[in-house]
């Protein structure tokens, strides 16, 4: 069911928090990454993910994505087509975008994943 809905109370803290760097480390087939899975919506009639990647220093690879892709870098310093990103950047992928990820020095990121990636081992755990 949707339905709009407005936060009456902004201020208060969610009843539910999730420690996420606490959930298990998942190999993606990526050298140098790895993944841990947040939620995943198979069975809800969806097929999206939430996922923290952690990339290791020097870390670089590339993908192509199926669906809208929505990363959040956490921490660290990455390199997206060459556009330099850092702590608390977003980057958006559209659906079909070519993308490379370097990471000189290590970078921690929350995805949100509305599809498959292909190209680079299993990056979203699908």
């Amino acid at each position: 069911r949707f339905e709009a809905f407005r936060n009456l109370d902004p201020d208060v803290p969610p009843e539910v928090n999730m420690a996420v760097d606490a959930l298990p480390l998942e190999p993606t087939g990526v050298p140098g990454v790895q993944r841990q899975l947040v939620f995943d919506y198979a069975g809800t009639g969806s097929d999206h993910r939430m996922v923290q990647l952690t990339l290791r220093p020097e870390t670089a690879f590339q993908f192509e994505t199926c669906a809208l892709t929505e990363f959040w870098v956490r921490g660290g310093n990455l390199a997206v087509n060459g556009q330099a990103t850092h702590a608390n950047c977003f980057v958006v992928c559209e659906a079909g975008a070519h993308v490379r990820m370097e990471s000189p020095f290590g970078a921690l990121l929350l995805v949100w994943a509305q599809g498959r990636e292909t190209g680079a081992g299993n990056l979203f755990g699908y």
